[in-house]
This record gives C-alpha cells, sequence and structure tokens, in this order.
C-alpha cells in the first residue's frame, strides 16, 4: 500500500474516534443540563405548592357595627403582605360561604364593609410567599351573629349625664342609656323624655330596655312591634328603630339608632345612624349615663307620683268571665270608679298585640268589646301605678 494511502486512513480513523469522543461528551452535557433544569423546576414547584411561612400573630377585631368590622393583626415582618378570606352565614345551622377574598394586604390592619351584626361570620388571614400565594398556615377568626332585643322595664337613672355617643365604658357607669325628647314648637325647652337602657347580656346579646313602660316614644321592628309588658322580648334587626305611638295604633317614625361593639372589651358605641328614616329634627337624641338608679317601688308604697290613694290590696284582686266571647269583662274587687284608668293589652299566645287601651273603671269593672278579635287563647295584661297583673283567658265566638 501507497505510504500516503495508509497515512489518510490512519487520519480517517483517529478523525472517527474524536468525532465519536465529541458526540459523546456533547449528549452528556445535554443531559445534565436537562437533569438540572429538571431539579430547578421541581424545586420550583415543591416551594409554590407547600409554602409554610407563619400566619400572622394576634388577629382580632377593634370595631363592630352595622356595615363595619375592623380586623387587626400583627405581621410576622415588615415587608410581608397577606390574603384574608371571609366567610358568612346567616343561622348557625347553615354552611359557611365565601363572601370575598382580599389579597395583597400590606398593612396591619382592614376595615371590612357591608358586613354587619346580622351576619355570622369566619375571617381567614395568611401571610403570602414569595410567588404571592398566601401560605398553607394561617389562622382563623369566628364572629357570631348579634342579636338585639328590645324589652321593658329599665332601670330610672338618678341624674343622668350626657355624654358623647363613641367609646362608652360600661364599667364606667351604674346605668347606661339614651334619651329621646319631643321639641315643643314655639318654646326652648323639650317635651317628656324617654329613657331607654342599655345592657350587654353576653358577648353576642345586647337589650335595649324602655323605661317608660306607658311610654309613647318606643324602639321597636321594622313592623313596628314593640314589647308592651314586663319580660317581653322583641328582637330587633340592626340598627333599630325609634318611632312615636300615634292614636289608632298609627306609628311616626323618628330615626334609627346603631350600636359598634369593641370586641370582647365593656366599650361601645350608642350612637344615631344616618339611614332611612334619616333622623327627625324635632327630637332630641342623647347618650345618657348614670351612676346611681332609683330604686325599685313596691307595691306597698306611695309616692308624690300616685293619683289616687286606692286601697292596693283590693285593687290586686283580679277575675274575668272566661270563656268570653262579644265582651271581655274584668272584674275588680272593692275598686274605686275614679281611679286611674289602667292599660288593657290583649295578647295572643305569639306575642303579637291585638288590643291595647286605657279602659276606664266602672262598678268595679272593665268592658271590652272584642267582637273582632278571634277564637282562642290569649293573655290579658292590666297596668297602671299600681297594677301589674296578667290574666289568661279563652275566646269563643256564640
Amino acid at each position: 500500500i501507497h505510504p500516503q494511502f495508509k497515512q489518510n486512513l490512519f487520519i480517517m480513523e483517529i478523525s472517527k474516534q474524536l468525532i465519536a469522543l465529541i458526540s459523546t461528551f456533547l449528549i452528556t452535557i445535554t443531559s445534565l443540563s436537562a437533569s438540572n433544569a429538571t431539579l430547578e423546576l421541581h424545586e420550583y414547584v415543591t416551594q409554590e405548592e407547600y409554602c409554610n411561612l407563619p400566619a400572622p400573630d394576634s388577629f382580632n377585631i377593634i370595631s363592630r357595627s352595622y356595615d363595619l368590622i375592623e380586623l387587626v393583626w400583627v405581621p410576622i415582618s415588615v415587608d410581608v403582605t397577606h390574603t384574608l378570606e371571609v366567610y358568612t352565614k346567616l343561622d348557625s345551622s347553615s354552611a359557611w360561604e365565601l363572601y370575598d377574598t382580599y389579597s395583597d394586604l400590606s398593612s396591619n390592619s382592614f376595615s371590612l364593609n357591608g358586613v354587619g351584626l346580622d351576619s355570622y361570620c369566619r375571617f381567614v388571614l395568611a401571610t403570602n410567599c414569595s410567588t404571592g400565594e398566601p401560605s398553607e398556615l394561617n389562622t382563623i377568626l369566628e364572629l357570631d351573629k348579634i342579636i338585639i332585643e328590645v324589652t321593658v322595664p329599665g332601670r330610672i337613672p338618678i341624674n343622668p349625664t350626657p355624654i358623647n355617643c363613641s367609646q362608652i365604658n360600661l364599667n364606667n357607669y351604674e346605668w347606661v342609656g339614651f334619651g329621646v325628647s319631643e321639641n315643643i314648637i314655639g318654646s326652648s325647652k323639650s317635651g317628656v323624655e324617654h329613657y331607654f337602657e342599655f345592657t350587654k347580656v353576653g358577648d353576642d346579646r345586647v337589650q335595649i330596655r324602655r323605661v317608660l313602660t306607658e311610654g309613647e316614644v318606643v324602639a321597636c321592628n321594622n313592623g313596628h312591634f314593640y314589647p308592651r309588658f314586663s319580660g317581653q322580648i322583641i328582637y330587633v334587626s340592626y340598627p333599630f328603630l325609634i318611632t312615636k305611638i300615634l292614636p289608632n295604633q298609627m306609628f311616626f317614625d323618628i330615626g334609627r339608632v346603631g350600636i359598634t361593639l369593641h370586641g370582647k372589651d365593656p366599650i361601645v358605641d350608642i350612637c344615631v345612624v344616618p339611614l332611612f328614616p334619616k333622623w327627625n329634627s324635632d327630637f332630641n337624641f342623647e347618650v345618657l349615663v348614670a351612676d346611681e338608679v332609683a330604686k325599685e317601688i313596691t307595691p306597698h308604697i306611695v309616692d308624690d307620683r300616685n293619683l289616687s290613694q286606692l286601697d292596693l290590696k283590693n285593687i290586686n284582686k283580679f277575675s274575668i268571665t272566661n270563656p268570653f266571647s262579644d265582651n271581655l269583662i274584668i272584674f275588680l274587687s272593692e275598686a274605686s270608679n275614679n281611679f286611674t284608668p289602667p292599660e288593657v293589652s290583649i295578647v295572643d299566645i305569639n306575642g303579637q298585640v291585638l288590643f291595647d287601651k286605657f279602659i276606664p273603671i266602672i262598678d268595679n269593672k272593665i268592658t271590652i268589646n272584642v267582637l273582632g278579635i278571634p277564637d282562642g287563647i290569649y293573655f290579658i295584661k292590666i297596668k297602671n301605678n299600681f297594677i301589674n297583673k296578667t290574666l289568661k283567658g279563652l275566646k269563643v265566638s256564640k
């Protein structure tokens, strides 16, 4: 073989081996790069799916009113953001429903509009990870629905003092409430002030107690139902309505009063709410506090408010025709005809008042035409300065 040809064969063989070596090297490099890329992608997905930054601390509510809830918390660091999920339900047996989600909250507080006292609320708060997604770790705060009751009677405050309607500390006073009075036309004075006592009877329940049971200004629900006798409770929506009772069971709506609770602290706001109906300028509203309340007057105590010196032992004896039909007759033993006319209420077993008027005593009895009242069982309330009795009767048509 020619020497030159042998040399060419050698060069070709070396070239083939070199090409094979380079190919192997390139394949190895490509494989390593792909492996690293897969590893990096796996690590990224793992971080995104399993972010476990701690939840904020001290998640709590600082204020709650008819359409506003204020929340606060302590972030884990100054440069993080948060995601807040809000769930609501109307009653305790219902399932939670997502109300809204608020992402990228950078502060340590949040004010939520539109969710008030008439809903159960759940708040889920989490710290956001570097990807912007919320951490798997979160903190949960649940709030019960606030129940507002109006009832009678309330305690009588001695020398009540007006104060600002906001930030009232219930622990600082014996009596907290408000007064409503009507302006007298042509005079700088106001009419009789109608008192309402505020009491907080639980974390999720408050009461508005009308002091003057026979007062013409009352707190009521939207259907104008209000408590007529001691211990009767009417549940009202928030904010509750203040109205004036007119003749013939007509009503004049004065305005609405709202309550703001400040968490579990004994702090409350009792303020007029600018909702329909807007507070009528012919009436004054003021929040009042007192350090003393009047002692309850027993049936055997007579003071200067009494309009008669009647023997109270006799006036406490009552009887009725039972069953009754067209007329309900209430008999009073040895009563005086000039005794202050009592207020008589006829209430059905569901608490609905079907009759409520002041009826004079004639010949030791009170006679009421009940022809328009359906047959059924009723409670008959008799009440004035001295009387506070409840009788039970059956109405049967002839």
